[in-house]
């Protein structure tokens, strides 16, 4: 994430999700779909929407240099997958990587008061101060951004001495024809059974993050959630009542929908899902962007709809 003497060059595009290993497999004319955000659009739907989005830009981040993109990471890129600790590390690593860096952007372009004054001409733009619903959510910003380097310099601390098992794992093995990709990390909120994990409203103390990647191949993928020995109160149980699900190869696409804004999708999908189940993803998407809407949608609203033709295997612990 920053420069150091070993650093090589300028900041490339990171791939959270290797493109020529797993992103290939869902894409379509070399592009797959990806939330985009214009917050200048016309119309209401077209504000965040899944655009097609090249494989040389999706997923990607402006994290590393190109020397630490290729050799740090050479293993989760070019090597077969096989669940060693050190792959799982570095997947959650790189993602997280991401999610430090969208913070701070989110931080950065976030507006303040005088300066909105000043877009719209008001007279004495220094006289404003934020609004109550602004200052919340400049605070909530605050917050995540902390509790998300303090995550980060938990994984880094790992990286330094190669303490791999240190991130506990879950694998889920998937079988069928591939159709999403995804490569982020949140706080859990609530079970699968809706019991509560984590208090949000307890700003004082951090939050613990579980990192959820999907990997597909040729022949299905890995669904792979994973959180360090830490953090497990909150993420362990998260963990465990969705693996209780009777669907959950269908569970694991509204999870990624649900908590995980980088998410990739075979465009040919999307198209075959419907008006139905296209609408249960875009709400489930906006119910984490929209500080206005009060609902509060979490893995225990999944709808029961059917996503994927996705199978889940035997889940395994790392």
């Amino acid at each position: 994430m920053t420069k150091s003497e070993n650093c090589s060059g300028g900041i490339v595009r990171s791939h959270t999700v290797s493109r020529s290993k797993y992103l290939a497999q869902i894409a379509e004319d070399k592009h797959v779909l990806q939330w985009t955000h214009s917050p200048w659009s016309p119309d209401k739907e077209g504000v965040i929407s899944l655009k097609p989005i090249g494989l040389k830009i999706a997923s990607t981040f402006n994290g590393f240099c190109n020397h630490h993109d290729t050799t740090l990471f050479a293993e989760i890129d070019n090597a077969p997958f096989q669940a060693s600790p050190s792959q799982l590390f570095l997947q959650a690593y790189r993602a997280h990587a991401r999610e430090v860096y969208c913070k701070r952007a989110q931080i950065l372009a976030f507006p303040d008061a005088e300066t909105i004054a000043d877009l719209h001409g008001l007279e004495n733009p220094k006289s404003y101060r934020p609004s109550d619903v602004a200052a919340v959510q400049m605070m909530a910003m605050d917050t995540g951004l902390r509790d998300t380097i303090l995550h980060h310099q938990r994984l880094t601390s790992i990286l330094d001495v190669g303490d791999f098992r240190r991130l506990r794992s879950c694998v889920v093995p998937l079988s069928g024809s591939p159709m999403i990709a995804v490569a982020g990390a949140f706080y859990p909120d609530f079970s699968a059974t809706g019991e509560e994990l984590q208090d949000f409203t307890d700003l004082e103390s951090p939050l613990n993050t579980i990192h959820y990647s999907i990997l597909p191949t040729e022949s299905g993928g890995f669904a792979i959630f994973s959180f360090l020995d830490v953090e497990s109160a909150g993420p362990e149980q998260f963990v465990l009542s969705v693996l209780e699900s009777e669907r959950l190869a269908d569970l694991l696409v509204w999870i990624a929908y649900t908590y995980i804004e980088n998410t990739q999708v075979r465009p040919s999908w999307w198209i075959e899902l419907g008006e139905e189940r296209q609408t249960s993803i875009k709400s489930a998407f906006a119910c984490n962007i929209n500080l206005h809407d009060p609902r509060l949608l979490t893995v225990s609203k999944y709808p029961g709809l059917h996503f994927t033709e996705l199978s889940a295997g035997a889940p395994f612990w790392i």
